[in-house]
């Protein structure tokens, strides 16, 4: 772990004031420092510059500590978090940042971890700061010496992850019904399919049911073979509905999961495209488990939220393990190119939740719609009433050879991928954005010690394996600054991502109430 505080880099060393606030605020965790008289002013000024100059012992540290009335420090501390023998005045201060980087990690705060470790011996603070000040060659090597499973995970193909899904199999169900219905009663062939169609359309579903049936014999042993290893490291929290889900999701933890650096290590990971439960209450035991068992937890920040990812989200963070929350990026040119071949169905729905929030017609999202063309909202209106009018004479959504047909017979096609494409990188950003922010599950409280902690989020593949990368390895280098021009809360970010992984509150009735009565119960 490396860490850098921002308020201790911009202090003026040679100022005593500023050296008393190094040492009484940022360390000893007071929220006040007394004021001092000239004398004292003229002694704290003379060690600080035997500190930059000569640098201090143990002892002469701890005379700086009583002269500014606070505890004095153990050997142990002082050798954890600034060397041993005499250190400079720079080790001082990048000591005092590595003890408040540790503090917020696994405290929360800093006034208490100061009086539970001043005292303490190096291997008594190693152990109260685990997991987090084992050293990355240690966690290397316990990862890479990992012995290979006994029984691995039968893959399951990108094209045929839906099918272990309740909903996708329901909507098969669902179109084997309605087709019954138009043989059984009479009811009038749709215009746009013949009765040679649907004869195909037939003999599509009966193939769709037995990969289904093949598909999920699949993911049952799976899930079974998931249950028999004796490490899980990563769990992925993903709500997919629709099939282009499935495969965006196999897609992208397929992506995160070979990143060289990664496969060295031997990760155990739960994907949940390879999975499947006999019924609803052994899935929830089984992802509680799973859940338990995991370092971290990858949130998939997909097209909405749903119940059972936010509360898979929440309860990690509550178990003071990381979340990688990952929003894509979108590039407006790439993605317009890739939803050309997804599900019309896509199209209709995404088209439906902009309009819902508005996108369509405010904000910076409206302007650049603008810009591919004035008319853009018109051109979707058109497009979702001739898909209405489709789908009502062409029900079954497994026909895509016909759904690939209206694509073809519409001439504004490419414009309302385009459009949809642009709309998606709207969305997706004021995810990011507010995940980040204002998001309530972006922070959560651990239930055993009260540490707020934060989200990490993630906008494409290769950044959530550098990341998932440094969660495991403890390589995350964090930069500790105030929000609110300096008088805001003291937040840890991460510092390739920007993220708040660590908050401490500079409400003092707030702080004063939440630690009094938290630990209580």
């Amino acid at each position: 772990m490396e860490f850098t505080d921002s308020e201790i880099v911009g202090m003026d060393d040679s100022n005593p004031r500023q050296f008393q606030k190094l040492v009484v605020e940022f360390l000893c965790g007071e929220k006040t420092c007394q004021e001092l008289t000239d004398v004292e002013l003229g002694q704290l000024r003379i060690i600080a510059t035997r500190a930059r100059n000569k640098g201090l012992d143990l002892a002469q540290f701890n005379e700086l500590l009583l002269l500014l009335n606070q505890h004095r420090v153990g050997e142990g501390f002082f050798r954890y978090f600034f060397g041993k023998g005499k250190v400079k005045l720079k080790t001082v201060k990048n000591g005092i940042a590595k003890f408040r980087g540790f503090a917020m990690l696994c405290y929360g705060n800093i006034r208490y971890p100061f009086k539970q470790l001043m005292a303490a011996s190096m291997s008594e603070i190693d152990a109260a700061l685990r997991p987090y000040s084992t050293p990355e060659k240690v966690m290397r090597q316990e990862y890479e010496s990992r012995p290979d499973v006994a029984l691995e995970v039968a893959r399951i193909d990108r094209d045929k992850t839906w099918y272990v899904g309740n909903i996708s199999k329901r909507a098969a169900e669902r179109e084997s019904a309605r087709l019954r219905e138009i043989g059984d009663e009479g009811t009038e062939i749709p215009t746009r399919l013949t009765e040679d169609e649907l004869e195909f359309v037939g003999e599509r579903l009966q193939a769709v049911g037995k990969d289904i049936a093949s598909t999920e014999r699949t993911a049952l042993l799976n899930t079974d073979v998931y249950l028999t290893w004796d490490h899980m490291d990563v769990y992925v929290a993903t709500s997919m509905r629709n099939r282009w889900e499935f495969e965006e999701t196999h897609d992208f933890i397929s992506k995160v999961m070979s990143n060289r650096n990664l496969r060295r290590l031997k990760l155990r990971y739960f994907d949940p495209t390879q999975s499947q439960c006999a019924n609803p209450m052994d899935k929830g035991l089984m992802e509680g488990l799973m859940l338990k068992r995991a370092l971290c937890t990858i949130y998939m920040a997909q097209e909405y939220d749903t119940l059972g990812k936010d509360c898979e989200l929440a309860a990690t963070l509550a178990q003071r393990k990381p979340v990688i929350a990952y929003v894509p990026r979108i590039d407006v040119a790439r993605h317009t190119k890739r939803i050309r071949g997804y599900h019309l169905d896509y199209f209709r729905k995404r088209y439906l939740f902009h309009l819902s929030e508005a996108r369509l017609s405010e904000g910076e999202c409206s302007k650049a719609l603008g810009r591919i063309d004035k008319d853009y909202r018109n051109i979707l209106g058109t497009f979702f009433r001739e898909y209405e009018e489709y789908r009502g004479s062409q029900p079954f959504s497994l026909y895509h050879e016909k759904d690939e047909q209206f694509k073809d017979n519409l001439d504004s096609f490419s414009l309302v991928c385009a459009l949809i494409s642009t709309a998606e990188r709207y969305a997706f950003d004021e995810r990011a954005g507010t995940l980040k922010t204002t998001h309530p599950l972006a922070l959560q409280v651990h239930l055993e010690t009260g540490v707020a902690n934060g989200v990490l989020v993630v906008r494409s593949a290769a950044e959530c394996a550098k990341v998932l990368e440094g969660v495991l390895l403890n390589q995350l280098r964090f930069v500790i600054e105030r929000e609110g021009n300096g008088s805001g809360p003291l937040v840890m970010r991460e510092r390739t991502t920007r993220s708040r992984f660590r908050v401490v509150t500079n409400n003092e009735k707030l702080t004063n109430s939440f630690w009094n009565y938290y630990l209580g119960y």
